[in-house]
């Protein structure tokens, strides 16, 4: 980058030198770029965009409309992008590079966990309804898999169990618990438990 912007600053008149990361490395796995800008109006700090509305993050969608600007063209209304920002608040470089190492480290590891976190609330939701027609009994209606003797037979069984007593009190109690899940992941991420010692 720092042979770029030399090369950059010897051009004539203003020129704006942008440097963004767009291919995915460690096997395809998403993850942060690295993002760069150099030029008119872009001084040293965190870039950020409109778009994301937080440092030090911006997209690949707000190239666009930052070159535009830089040009002195309109951005069309159909852009979904916002040029690039600056913000003054940035560390010295050993420790603007720490964070974001943090950042990316976070980002991949709770992208990682999105899919395995979905399933497990999918089978959890799943056994709440099995366990409920366990405990409370009756299955007047609705299709189950398997042969016609066999539907029969497990139907019959669903139909003939009593409700267990105090059955309704532990299936609410579990229903709560497995509703909360959801709301639970978001106070989990109050917590860097990404940083621990071995994240996915």
């Amino acid at each position: 980058m720092g042979r770029l912007r030399t090369a950059a600053e010897a051009l004539d008149g203003d020129t704006l030198l942008l440097l963004q990361g767009i291919s995915e490395v460690n096997g395809g796995r998403p993850q942060l770029h690295v993002g760069m800008a150099s030029g008119p109006g872009m001084t040293t700090g965190w870039l950020t965009s409109a778009s994301t509305g937080r440092a030090p993050f911006a997209q690949l969608i707000d190239v666009a409309p930052t070159v535009l600007r830089a040009l002195d063209l309109d951005v069309p209304a159909s852009m979904n992008g916002q040029p690039f920002s600056v913000t003054a608040e940035r560390p010295d470089l050993v420790d603007a590079l720490a964070e974001l190492d943090r950042a990316n480290t976070s980002a991949v590891v709770h992208y990682r966990s999105t899919a395995l976190t979905f399933w497990l609330l999918v089978l959890v939701n799943a056994a709440v309804v099995v366990t409920g027609a366990v405990l409370l009994g009756g299955w007047d209606r609705g299709w189950l898999p398997g042969r016609s003797r066999g539907r029969d037979r497990v139907r019959g069984w669903l139909r003939r169990r009593r409700p267990v007593r105090r059955g309704r009190g532990l299936l609410r109690g579990v229903a709560i618990g497995v509703a909360s899940l959801p709301v639970a992941t978001y106070l989990a991420n109050l917590v860097p438990w990404e940083r621990s010692g071995s994240p996915r």
